[in-house]
């Protein structure tokens, strides 16, 4: 599975990062550069926290294997809900320190997205088409729960409120990349909140990739990508994948979120229904999040040019499961559980300026094909 830039407000962005932020603005002196890669980080912890998929893609052709790939047609429509609930546990320390300052943050964010596919295009050297799809926010619910008044964390939920009624389109290429975003001038000022949104767009959009040369059940596969932004060199994602087997469409609503325990009180609207006789092919996915080589230095080239040197350690492990439609290709239902540690400094190369990280991350997560999309 692809490990796409998104969140759904996940917490570990919008805490995590507003704490850092915060340290790093309070310092008047300047020597820690505020100008070091935000938004690479930010998407770095959506990465991580979220990449459940709601498109599959399709491998090579072979009449023994499964090759699940999108039917996308013009004027199609399908309809989304996206619940994540966040815990977010940490401190950090260094430069101007805030003793009040929240230490424990937990979000919960709904969404209901819908999604009108408006072109289709031919792209050379792929079967897979070139598509231009509208995406409508129809509710967008966020709350936070904290130790403390988080005014950045409130702030951050405000601006996922503003996509509540508001449309915007963007690409989608054969590869699953998002490009070309319109529709978010004047809705969305933060920049963090900006990463978010192109993070979710990507999350819809990209979905599982599987072996090019098709699936069949039974088989497993290894994959290993880096976590572009991280503040830790060579943070890498690795996961370990199974076609476990195919079920009745109808049973991933219930089975999926209780296979990664995604408690059922996330849930606000009914599972998608499919049809009496559709069938979802099962892929289960665990992973780990670590630094491929813990030794030495571990700053990324693009902290090192911002006169910047980090340290430390982040790992987390989690697990995921995939309901893809076998007629349609399209994912009927995607939990995923992750648990993070973290424990990183972010040093001035030039001074004694620091800032140091202590936290843990708990997410869980349900992506849900609504019942009005099935039939289309």
């Amino acid at each position: 599975m692809k490990r796409n830039l998104t969140t759904f407000g996940c917490s570990i962005a919008e805490s995590l990062w507003s704490k850092i932020q915060r340290e790093m603005a309070a310092n008047s002196s300047g020597k820690l550069n505020r100008k070091h890669p935000r938004r690479r980080y930010l998407t770095a912890a959506l990465a991580i926290v979220c990449s459940v998929g709601i498109f599959g893609f399709r491998g090579a052709a072979d009449h023994d294997r499964v090759r699940l790939s999108p039917r996308f047609v013009v004027g199609q429509i399908l309809n989304y809900q996206i619940e994540m609930r966040n815990v977010t546990k940490g401190r950090a320390t260094g430069l101007v320190e805030d003793p009040e300052a929240a230490s424990q943050l937990s979000q919960s964010t709904t969404l209901v997205v819908r999604l009108e596919v408006l072109h289709l295009e031919t792209a050379a050297g792929s079967d897979i088409p070139k598509v231009r799809i509208r995406a409508t926010c129809q509710r967008a619910v966020v709350t936070n729960e904290s130790d403390a008044y988080d005014a950045q964390a409130e702030a951050m939920a405000d601006q996922y409120r503003k996509l509540e009624g508001h449309s915007l389109e963007f690409g989608l290429d054969p590869e699953g990349h998002v490009s070309e975003v319109t529709g978010l001038e004047g809705v969305l000022q933060d920049p963090s909140a900006l990463a978010s949104v192109r993070g979710w767009l990507a999350n819809i959009s990209a979905g599982a990739r599987f072996p090019k040369k098709g699936i069949v059940i039974g088989e497993k596969w290894h994959s290993e990508e880096p976590v572009p932004g991280a503040p830790l060199r060579e943070t890498v994602w690795r996961a370990d994948s199974t076609y476990l087997r195919n079920e009745a469409c109808r049973a991933a609503g219930g089975q999926a979120g209780s296979s990664v325990g995604v408690s059922a009180s996330l849930r606000t609207d009914s599972p998608g229904v499919t049809d009496e006789g559709e069938s979802c092919a099962v892929i289960l996915t665990q992973f780990k999040i670590l630094q491929a080589n813990p030794h030495g230095d571990l700053t990324p080239a693009d902290y090192l040019h911002n006169g910047l040197r980090t340290s430390g350690v982040w790992t987390g492990s989690g697990e995921s499961m995939n309901f893809v439609s076998l007629q349609t290709g399209f994912v009927v239902s995607a939990t995923q559980t992750v648990d993070q540690d973290l424990n990183f400094t972010i040093a001035s190369a030039s001074s004694s300026s620091r800032l140091n990280y202590t936290g843990n991350v708990k997410s869980q997560s349900q992506i849900t094909l609504l019942p009005s999309a099935i039939k289309n």
